[in-house]
Parts: C-alpha cells; structure tokens; sequence
C-alpha cells in the first residue's frame, strides 16, 4: 500500500451545485478533531440522585453540520451578492469562520443539503486521488 493512501490529498475539490461552482479542500483528520472540541459546549444539568446542579459538556449537533462548510475556500457568488447576504463588505477569502458559518446559514435547505452531501463524499473518499 503506498503511503497516499494514508493521508489526505489536499488539492482543491469542485463541487457544483445548481450550476454554480464551489471550491473546497478536503477536511483533514485534525481539523475535524478540533472542529468537534468547536461543537462542545457547557450546559448545567440537575444530577437525578443528588438534586445538585452541575455542569457537563454537550455536542451541539447543529454546529457540527455547519463547521465542514469552513473548508470551502471559494463561493461563485460577486462581493456584492455577498455584502447583501451577509452585511460584511470584504471578499469572501477574507472570512473569518464565524463570517462563513453566518453564510452558509442562510442557505436554502435543499442547496445545504446537496452541498454537505458533497462534501461528505470528499471526506470519505478512501482511494488514492
């Protein structure tokens, strides 16, 4: 077995989507990893034996769905149509996180959903590139 096998191929992947192109690099074992710590959040609970308050840490599943979206590093949409979407005057390579998880938010349901499927087939593709 030759060592690519093993890792990622980090070349940019398009993915189309109603006839618009998106560019997206694969998600890494590593950013994955951090992405979930991203998803942990505190939440206080009553302990059903003692009746005492604590704290543990829950997954927010709805931020999960949204965080492989970050590895899009192109959108085939003008900094105008962007500015009107989301508020910010800047192209989109100059989006902190926070900026694209606000974007790709207000995606129609049915173009979220082709999209993550996308990218769920890049990140699961096992064969060399």
């Amino acid at each position: 077995m030759e060592i690519e096998n093993f890792f990622v191929n980090e070349k940019l992947k398009d993915i189309v989507v109603s006839g618009k192109t998106f560019k997206y690099k694969p998600m890494t074992s590593g950013e994955e990893l951090d992405w979930l710590n991203d998803c942990l959040e505190e939440k206080t609970i009553k302990d059903e034996k003692t009746g005492e308050d604590r704290n543990v840490q829950v997954r927010n599943i709805g931020k999960q769905a949204i965080l492989k979206f970050r590895n899009i590093v192109k959108v085939p949409f003008a900094d105008e149509e962007l500015k009107a979407i989301t508020g910010l005057s800047k192209k989109y390579k100059n989006f902190t996180v926070e900026e694209k998880d606000l974007l790709f938010r207000k995606l129609k349901g049915d173009i979220y959903s082709e999209l993550s499927i996308a990218i769920d087939k890049i990140n699961t593709h096992t064969k060399k590139d």
